[in-house]
């Protein structure tokens, strides 16, 4: 039997790259283009990756809409080769290149990268920057990144979290600009790199379905890679601040447990003032006594044993310790201009990019299909007739983007009768109120699909499984304890898609 949970194992990233980037205002893809380009001409020229007899290969993993790897190429003579999961912000890339002028000789892969589609031996470069952590099976990306490196050439890995010890990941935290004042005061006080996490600002991408693995070991990352070569490159920066020097200050003694429980304990007191009830209807909370003594009798032998090293060891000790980020490159042993051609399987191109997604074995996902139109596309007098104007309001914001706004308490979206089983995309702002309030989604009986409880504005995203012949949904805004809430203008579609899905 066919179910939202089978469906999103195999197509949770797309869907969750698919509402992301159905609406995209990022304003850093130039800048970060340029950087990772002259990052990648630094590497092919410090690591003298020129092959004979051809040329350069240079693979970029987790591509994004970043064109670093085409411009690179370019100026390099060679090829590039963009790779992530999504097709659309590959596109997005390859026209960003060409809209500075750069035209390259370039090739777009939309595939899995635990299972690359590329033959063993095949690149000069591989680079990859802020992506391997966007799965809990990091060993397996690694492994395939290195084996499509040809004898000679380099993986160069760029600003990978690596975990921290001294961290009781307590809950995912908010990017600084949406933090509460809980969370603004654990990170006035230098304490929400250990109460939450090194790398904060994950929970934005949870909400979308994507993978925030901010707990890699250092040790994993090394074993893994050092067997097929060499580190000309291994950089890691640990996170040291106000109160990680405090740690380290503390007395190496036999009460060195006691003394780091203390110092945490302090710290949590200090901060549960302002802990607040909508900080718990976020998930946000304080550690237990007993997670404050795990932790402590965790850190305590390692800073201790810190005190006896020096040099890079001290460094990976304190990273192993406080967390950080990994910048990185691995030369593969031997030598040599590696495979002929580049794929090892018969891929089908759609529209510029070669796919290679995984698949669901006799279920097929049209994820070009339009079954209903798209609210980012503005036509008012089509979006009329799944929009009941009584129900909904458009708006055309000051970036030029089309919204549609909830004008009652329960909100109607019509669906086509004929339309098979679909996964429904459903993206919305949700702007914050007095007294937190529950969205919901419903089907055409009644029945709760999803919801949620919004305590402040935001951005939510559902990805729901809907049965054939569904033809209505209906949107509901109501209190905690379930009665009515009648707050118009509160909830803002941004994106609603159709996928049909088949099964054959």
């Amino acid at each position: 039997m066919l179910t939202k949970k089978l469906i999103l194992d195999v197509y949770g990233a797309q869907l969750g790259e698919l509402a992301w980037h159905s609406l995209s205002l990022d304003n850093r893809m130039s800048a970060v283009s340029e950087q990772n380009a002259k990052t990648i001409h630094r590497a092919v020229t410090r690591y003298k990756l020129w092959p004979e007899a051809r040329a350069i290969r240079i693979l970029e993993i987790g591509a994004y809409a970043h064109y670093g790897a085409h411009k690179a190429a370019v100026d390099l003579g060679g090829i590039s080769i963009a790779h992530d999961v999504s097709p659309t912000t590959l596109r997005q890339g390859l026209a960003g290149a060409r809209a500075v002028g750069i035209k390259p000789n370039a090739t777009l892969v939309a595939g899995d990268f635990h299972d690359l589609p590329f033959e063993t031996d095949c690149f000069d470069l591989v680079f990859c920057s802020s992506s391997v952590h966007h799965t809990y099976r990091p060993r397996k990306v690694l492994q395939e990144m290195m084996r499509v490196v040809r004898p000679g050439g380099a993986l160069h890995l760029d600003n990978e979290p690596v975990g921290r010890a001294l961290c009781f990941y307590a809950f995912r935290s908010d990017r600084s600009d949406q933090a509460t004042p809980f969370q603004a005061e654990a990170a006035r006080r230098g304490f929400m790199f250990t109460l939450s996490s090194p790398h904060p600002g994950s929970r934005p991408e949870t909400q979308f379905g994507m993978t925030e693995n901010d707990r890699m070991p250092l040790e994993m990352i090394i074993d893994t890679l050092s067997p097929h070569g060499f580190f000309p490159t291994l950089q890691v920066t640990p996170r040291i601040g106000s109160f990680e020097q405090c740690v380290l200050d503390l007395p190496r003694n036999d009460d060195l447990e006691t003394t780091l429980a203390e110092l945490l304990r302090n710290e949590i007191e200090a901060l549960r003032p302002s802990l607040s009830e909508k900080d718990r209807l976020l998930n946000l909370k304080l550690p237990t006594e007993d997670d404050i003594w795990r932790l402590s009798y965790l850190v305590a032998p390692m800073l201790r044993r810190l005190g006896r090293l020096s040099g890079q060891e001290a460094e990976f000790e304190t990273a192993r310790i406080f967390g950080g980020a990994i910048h990185m490159a691995v030369v593969k042993r031997g030598h040599g201009t590696g495979a002929i051609h580049m794929l090892r399987r018969r891929l089908v191109e759609q529209n510029g990019v070669l796919n290679d997604l995984p698949v669901l074995p006799g279920v097929d996902l049209d994820f070009a299909a339009r079954p209903i139109p798209a609210i980012e596309d503005g036509d008012l007098s089509a979006l009329a007739e799944i929009y009941p104007p009584d129900d909904w309001e458009p708006s055309r914001e000051t970036a030029g983007l089309l919204f549609m706004f909830n004008l009652r308490q329960s909100c109607r979206i019509s669906l086509p009768a004929s339309c098979p089983g679909s996964m429904l995309l459903f993206r919305f702002y949700a702007t914050g109120s007095e007294e937190p309030y529950r969205v919901a989604l419903l089907s055409e009986d009644g029945s709760e699909l999803a919801s949620t409880v919004v305590v402040r504005t935001e951005s939510f995203l559902f990805r729901e499984y809907l049965p054939a012949y569904c033809s209505r949904i209906i949107v509901e805004t109501r209190t905690l304890d379930g009665a009515p809430a009648r707050l118009p203008r509160h909830v803002q579609l941004s994106t609603v898609r159709l996928i049909p899905v088949c099964e054959r």
